[in-house]
């Protein structure tokens, strides 16, 4: 039995109600009490807690529910791909869309490699938030779209009827709820001997309760409406909204949507572009997504790109 094949027989017993003893769990899994405990260890740095009583045994302390494989109602013009743990959903796009040149949604429990903007990792919790990423072959070069901030206002959109939620974008890849992080979206395009494909990597706080892994202000969607989220139903929603933008090739009016979700907009805030940095205000982005400042000297337009933005 390989060690994702043990996580997951480990996973089925320690979700009983019951406490299971090192050695029922050793003799299930066909290995010694050292290598059980080991696993456990390994679970719980990815966000597990394990709850363990001397003479009775162990079990889940917070319970959770893996996505449904697939979810009901998911869009048929994906093609589903799910793991329980992974390295980064992105590369498994890529690698699939390469194979078969056509639209995959990689989802995961857990990654090992998860990864934002400016190489930064990606914190989520095993089975409790999202993880997934779309890939897609582009069509053609003229195809080619500000892809992260068109994805955003579907995503925001879809949380909100969702949970009722008021949901806003931080240009260029963050969504948030009253100025704290609730996802990020990593977008990459690969350009390959005969196909460019895009990929749409998403981590969004779930249902996850400790947000002090994270390093900055964030909350979670359970944290916000007081309840545990239904993900599969979720992901299904906002599999949902990417499926049908993605059958039009992105070329919905996102622009014309994105003032009522704009999170800067009207805000001062501070730029920096490597060690350059400028001030200005918040005065929307441009169809091309560039971030349009109102500085003294005039309005400036911002590229993506090694870029970071701080209200002032």
């Amino acid at each position: 039995m390989d060690k994702i094949s043990q996580y997951r027989s480990l996973l089925g017993l320690l979700r009983s109600e019951r406490f299971v003893s090192g050695s029922v769990l050793a003799q299930q899994l066909g290995v010694s009490r050292t290598v059980v405990n080991r696993r456990l260890q390994e679970l719980e740095g990815m966000g597990l807690r394990v709850h363990a009583v001397t003479g009775r045994g162990y079990h889940l302390a917070d319970p959770f529910t893996m996505l449904d494989d697939p979810p009901r109602g998911f869009p048929a013009a994906l093609a589903w791909h799910h793991h329980l743990i992974t390295t980064s959903t992105n590369e498994d796009a890529l690698a699939l869309v390469r194979l078969h040149e056509a639209p995959v949604l990689v989802a995961t429990e857990y990654q090992t490699q998860g990864r934002g903007r400016r190489g930064r990792a990606w914190s989520s919790a095993f089975g409790q938030d999202l993880a997934f990423s779309l890939g897609f072959p582009l069509s053609s070069p003229e195809a080619l779209r500000p892809f992260s901030l068109a994805a955003g206002v579907i995503l925001a959109e879809a949380v909100a009827e969702f949970c009722g939620l008021s949901v806003s974008v931080k240009w260029p890849n963050d969504l948030q709820v009253d100025g704290a992080k609730l996802a990020g979206i990593l977008t990459e395009i690969h350009t390959l001997e005969r196909q460019t494909v895009v990929l749409l990597g998403i981590g969004m706080n779930v249902n996850r309760s400790d947000m002090s892994t994270i390093g900055q202000s964030a909350v979670s969607l359970a944290g916000l409406t007081g309840a545990p989220v239904d993900r599969s139903a979720l992901l299904s929603a906002l599999a949902g909204g990417l499926a049908a933008a993605l059958a039009d090739d992105f070329r919905f009016d996102w622009h014309r949507r994105w003032p009522h979700l704009d999170a800067l907009a009207g805000k001062p805030l501070r730029v920096q572009q490597g060690e350059s940095w400028q001030e200005g205000v918040g005065a929307g982005v441009a169809e091309d997504g560039s971030l349009r400042l109102q500085t003294r000297d005039g309005l400036q337009m911002i590229s993506g790109g090694q870029v970071s933005v701080r209200p002032l």
